[in-house]
């Protein structure tokens, strides 16, 4: 499970930079490993108990990437259906399958910060 963990944050990483998608309210998730995560509260829809949310990942170079995430809240279950780096273009196609949480990943910090 961390290893896919790992993976995602290597991808994300890997985008490159990215401009701003003109967030305006960043709430600081903390930083994990010189990456630092922020998750846009301006960007949550709620669907019962899913929610989608665009998540703000910088590196500690400075590089930014976002991803339009979609969580499960009981299933503790997530998959990235949108990321966006260099002048907002769509750099990865919608995942179809959910990925499980790991517990106090950034993704689970994200459910907390909705519920």
């Amino acid at each position: 499970m961390l290893k896919r963990v790992l993976v995602l944050v290597a991808l994300l990483i890997s985008l490159g930079s990215a401009t701003s998608l003109a967030a305006s309210n960043l709430y600081y998730m903390g930083t994990i490993g010189g990456i630092s995560y922020y998750i846009d509260k301006d960007t949550v829809q709620k669907y019962g108990t899913n929610a989608y949310v665009w998540v703000k990942v910088v590196t500690n170079e400075g590089s930014e990437v976002w991803g339009h995430i979609l969580v499960s809240r009981y299933a503790k279950a997530y998959t990235i259906t949108e990321l966006r780096g260099d002048g907002g273009e769509q750099k990865l196609d919608p995942h179809e399958e959910f990925r499980p949480m790991l517990p106090n990943s950034p993704i689970e910090k994200i459910v907390d910060l909705i519920w």
